[in-house]
């Protein structure tokens, strides 16, 4: 019956805490109390649980049995063909790639502020805070140093950085986005922040 949970190692092992990620669809309150079962056998002290947004008679059974939301995620695609054609976007001589000798990985850091501050990790009460910043901080870090992007592209203007993404090639022709930020007074200016 425990296969309902799965440990999320890395999680655990980072924050410190026995977290679990729940693997089946929840929909009633039988499987709801097999979860607490779980909870106090394993002694977990958080799970993820992943569901449709539309799913609202789900929502409304854990939001009552004390799950709350932390974040709504969102998947998007885009044909890069169609966009390098769209009168709309701008190409900016001000997108390059990030280079540690040119630039300062501790702006970007400072920068991922302005993302982790929304992320499902910052607004999970049962999370430090202080480990949210370590986690983006790893993150950037091990993007640049240890090779787990491919691209760092940061938007830079009077020598200052205003935004940063970072790529992963994944496939032949897809791309993965897993980190973005621009600073909140250079939103809306819709700068590509890639280069072919």
């Amino acid at each position: 019956m425990d296969k309902i949970v799965e440990k999320v190692i890395w999680d655990s092992d980072f924050f410190d805490m026995n977290i679990y990620k729940i693997i089946t669809k929840i929909n009633n309150q039988g499987q709801i109390e097999l979860l607490n079962n779980i909870m106090e056998k394993k002694s977990i002290d958080l799970y993820y649980y992943t569901l449709d947004s539309k799913d609202i008679e789900n929502i409304k059974l854990l939001e009552f049995n004390r799950f709350y939301l932390v974040q709504c995620k969102t998947s998007l695609e885009l044909n890069l063909g169609d966009y390098q054609n769209n009168a709309l976007y701008k190409k900016s001589n001000n997108v390059t790639i990030f280079n540690n000798c040119k630039f300062n990985i501790k702006d970007l850091y400072k920068l991922s502020r302005q993302v982790y501050e929304k992320s499902r990790f910052y607004n999970d009460n049962n999370i430090n805070k202080d480990k949210v910043k370590e986690l983006y901080e790893l993150w950037i870090y091990n993007s640049y140093y240890k090779g787990f992007a491919d691209k760092i592209y940061v938007y830079v203007d009077n020598s200052e950085i205003y935004g940063f993404c970072i790529i992963k090639n994944e496939a032949k022709d897809i791309f993965r986005i897993s980190l973005i930020c621009v600073d909140k007074e250079q939103r809306g200016k819709r700068i590509k922040l890639y280069s072919r």
